[in-house]
């Protein structure tokens, strides 16, 4: 077996599959910070533009809101055109939460993320991991 076959197979099979975890239980560790120590802020659409990306329409909004103490900070995030909720103008304000210790990280009030989502990510990824020990795919080798 070459290296490049065992490389390939651990990327596919065990390092991107981590990733995936790590970068799926990101955003609700966060919903989880900020529900327990999250200061709510109101931030203020500076801009909104409609956009679309292959036959989807959406909005992209950015905003801004100011920590008491702190500098401002940006954020953005796209706006489905299709939800029953009024399209974003500039001055509209948004209600959000952040960290009082780094305020770059904050969420807006509706858009947290969901522990089902993350545990179905996870069982998909986790799949990649013993597909190998299931018998659905060879199983990964370090030499000849």
């Amino acid at each position: 077996m070459s290296l490049a076959k065992v490389v390939f197979d651990w990327v596919c099979f065990v390092v991107v599959p981590l990733a995936g975890v790590v970068w799926t239980w990101r955003p609700y560790v966060l919903t989880q910070k900020l529900r327990a120590r999250g200061v709510l802020a109101r931030g203020k659409v500076v801009r909104a533009e409609h956009e679309s990306d292959e036959g989807t329409a959406y909005w992209r909004v950015e905003y801004v809101f100011r920590p008491p103490g702190a500098p401002e900070v940006r954020g953005d995030y796209q706006h489905d055109k299709k939800k029953s909720r009024p399209n974003p103008q500039v001055g509209d304000t948004l209600a959000l939460h952040y960290l009082p210790e780094d305020p770059r990280k904050h969420q807006l009030v509706g858009q947290e993320a969901s522990l089902v989502l993350a545990v179905m990510l996870t069982c998909f990824f986790m799949l990649f991991l013993i597909a190998p020990v299931i018998g659905l795919v060879p199983p990964l080798r370090w030499g000849p």
